[in-house]
């Protein structure tokens, strides 16, 4: 997890434990109730120390599988997410992925924002509902590795997906 604490040292810790960032996810501070946090002490980064360090971590990575693609896309993201506060994808949480509490209730994401129902009592709304589901692509809250991830991967390969399409369509052609 990158915080003001740590960030400062990681790219000495890569160098000297004879890695590569590739080695590593980074993952921000959220300090919640949802990851028994609040007391913890830790540090924010101030936007430009988020900046620095990602632009710098960004020009070490490199991609070798389809994972680092949708990594290295989801750091890009970060970047706009915390410069101009707007995600790069539309939120796909309780389309793609959902969050399911002990007792049973779901709900679109780890935040808790949309309630979707419970499973044990079978009353799970799809987020097809045209009013859910738009309030759901529509979020701009947050970019959490969990969502974020999903949302890039479930582009990425509707992107692809339609550029086999493009390329059977030029063969018969």
């Amino acid at each position: 997890m990158l915080v003001k604490e740590n960030y400062n040292t990681f790219f000495d810790l890569v160098n000297e434990m004879g890695l590569r960032v590739n080695d590593f996810v980074i993952t921000f501070l959220n300090i919640s109730k949802y990851y028994n946090n609040l007391s913890a002490g830790f540090s924010y980064l101030n936007k430009k120390e988020l900046v620095k360090f990602l632009e710098e971590y960004l020009r070490k990575y490199k991609i070798k599988s389809l994972f680092d693609l949708i990594y290295k896309e989801y750091l890009r993201g970060a970047i706009d997410f915390y410069l101009k506060g707007k995600r790069r994808t539309k939120c796909l949480s309780g389309i793609k992925s959902f969050w399911v509490l002990p007792d049973g209730s779901i709900y679109n994401c780890i935040f808790e924002k949309f309630y979707l129902g419970n499973i044990m009592e079978n009353n799970y709304r799809i987020p097809k509902e045209k009013k859910v589901y738009r309030k759901i692509l529509t979020c701009n809250d947050c970019w959490t590795p969990c969502e974020a991830f999903s949302s890039i991967a479930f582009g990425l390969f509707k992107f692809l997906d339609l550029s086999n399409k493009i390329k059977l369509d030029n063969k018969k052609a």
